[in-house]
Formats: structure tokens, C-alpha cells, sequence
């Protein structure tokens, strides 16, 4: 092989690293996404989010609410379903603490332990995807905690979360630009120290 052969193969090598990842990451269905994760918590990994209503099996109306430090942030309601509503660029490592009112009997129920409950009882479930890029969270709407399905309120999260505030997000593109850049440079520096 000569030199332009050696440097066509380290490019196409670079170029199947840069793009192979990336299109997996994007594609990644929410069936695929690892067992929920019962009393979750959900993080922001920082950047864009935004969510999602989902069908669901309660008969009644809940809202959907984040809240906030400055208060809670009404969403959406059950009712909405396929609609999209962008929440807006969310700091790292800040908790996503979503809760549903129930319209009919008006208990509001909180994601993470149950002792954010009236109940006391764990009333959401969340499923983050193994890319961290969306999470399918699911409400149990009943005080004392119903039937245990966690499908009376659901809705899917888009954008990079987590269920613990420390784990990574997916590496942007400029990361693998940086990296091939490394590589290529570590290469040229090789050659030409063998030349000497």
C-alpha cells in the first residue's frame, strides 16, 4: 500500500467512528429503553427538553406540572395526547420533578420516593434510555397507589436526562471531530518521527 492508500483507510476508519455512533444514538427506539425504575428521579443532562403526552389508561384528567424552585409549571393534560411541549433549556444536574394533579379528586402526586406523597406511596415510575436522550415516564393517578400499572398519566421526555444526576450525556459531534483531529495528528506525528 503506498501513502495515499494508508491515508484513505485512516480517513474512512475516522468517518465510520464519527458517524456510526451518532446515527445510532438518534435512532434509538423508546422500546428499547432498559426496565423502569420504580420512585426515579429524573436530572437534566443540560440542554433542550421537552415532552410528550402519551395515551393513557385513567379515565379522569390529570395535568401534567414541573416543578420548580419559583413554583410549579403547568404542562399539559392528559387529555393532550401526541401533543409536544418544549420546557426549554434545563441546567445540568437540575432535577426534572414532574407530578400530576388529579382533576377529579385533586391530589397531586410527585416523581421520586413516596414520601413526596399524600400517601406516602411511590406514585411515577421512569424509563431512561440507555443513550440518555429520552425517558418514558409513567403515573399511577390513585391514592394509595391503584392498580400499580404506572399508565394513568404518561408522557415521554425528550432530551438528555438521567435517573442519577452524574451520569454523561451523549457525546456531541464536536467530541468525535476532536478526537479524529487527535488521531490524525498522532498519525502525522508518527510518520514523520519514522522518516527521521
Amino acid at each position: 500500500m503506498n501513502s495515499r492508500s494508508h491515508w484513505a483507510a485512516a480517513l474512512t476508519l475516522i468517518a465510520a467512528v464519527l458517524v456510526c455512533p451518532l446515527t445510532q444514538a438518534s435512532a434509538i427506539p423508546i422500546q428499547s429503553m432498559p426496565v423502569p425504575d420504580l420512585g426515579a428521579q429524573l436530572y437534566s443532562l443540560g440542554g433542550e427538553i421537552s415532552v410528550k403526552v402519551l395515551e393513557s389508561d385513567l379515565d379522569w384528567v390529570s395535568e401534567l406540572w414541573l416543578v420548580t424552585e419559583s413554583g410549579n409549571r403547568f404542562i399539559a393534560t392528559s387529555d393532550q395526547v401526541g401533543k409536544i411541549f418544549d420546557l426549554g433549556h434545563q441546567a445540568v444536574g437540575g432535577e426534572l420533578l414532574f407530578a400530576i394533579r388529579v382533576r377529579e379528586t385533586g391530589h397531586m402526586f410527585y416523581m421520586g420516593p413516596g414520601e413526596r406523597n399524600p400517601d406516602a406511596v411511590i406514585h411515577a415510575t421512569a424509563n431512561v434510555s440507555s443513550s440518555n436522550t429520552a425517558a418514558l415516564v409513567g403515573f399511577e393517578g390513585e391514592y394509595g397507589g391503584g392498580d400499580g400499572d404506572y399508565d394513568d398519566s404518561l408522557f415521554k421526555v425528550r432530551g438528555p436526562v438521567s435517573t442519577s444526576g452524574s451520569q454523561s450525556a451523549v457525546p456531541e459531534p464536536s467530541t468525535f471531530i476532536l478526537l479524529g483531529v487527535g488521531l490524525l495528528s498522532f498519525a502525522g506525528y508518527g510518520r514523520r518521527h519514522r522518516r527521521r
